[in-house]
């Protein structure tokens, strides 16, 4: 009872840590957003002009450092700096993605290549295993939202695939040469 408790904390401890540092290490890549001087407040009227609600009006959009959008409630066009760091964002997430892709992908690499010899081995390299499995997960489910959808059926499939690959790897037993 006591054998199997630790072997499960040691495989699930390996998982979560290894989930946690591929966040951490991705993220300490990531440079905090900052507003351009253009944006002394989160979303400033630079450009504001009253319009009959009718017309469509003029917009000069090199002097707004956001996006132009209509207010709707007072017939105005406000610049918004917001979507600067929506934009920041987005790309951010990519850049997490493809890190916590790789990482998983080394991590999934190192559970299964561990020799098998020795218990401990085994458990280290099923914990890395799930890490990267958990690893992949997450990251997915963050830039799931900022996907094409034509690419989210594809990675879904490729997870998929990932997933009965190592299914199949390391649950059927290994048939020995004669």
């Amino acid at each position: 009872m006591a054998y199997e408790l630790r072997k499960y904390g040691i495989i699930l401890a390996v998982a979560v840590l290894f989930a946690i540092f591929a966040f951490a290490f991705a993220q300490a890549f990531i440079q905090p957003f900052t507003y351009p001087e253009e944006c002394t407040e989160k979303n400033p009227p630079v450009h504001r002009q009253q319009i009959e609600c009718e017309e469509i009006p003029p917009v000069n959009e090199s002097s707004c450092p956001g996006t132009l959008q209509p207010n709707y409630f007072t017939c105005t066009y406000d610049c918004t700096c917001f979507s600067l760091e929506q934009d920041y964002r987005a790309e951010q997430e990519a850049i997490i993605f493809w890190i916590a892709l790789i990482l998983s992908a080394i991590a999934i690499t190192v559970g299964l290549l561990l020799p098998q010899n020795n218990p401990v081995h085994e458990w280290v390299g099923t914990g890395f295993i799930l890490g990267g499995i958990l690893t992949l997960f997450i990251a997915t489910g963050r830039y799931w939202s900022e996907m094409h959808q034509i690419v989210r059926p594809v990675v879904i499939a490729l997870e998929l695939a990932l997933i009965l690959w190592i299914s199949y790897k390391k649950m059927l037993p290994n048939k020995k040469k004669k």
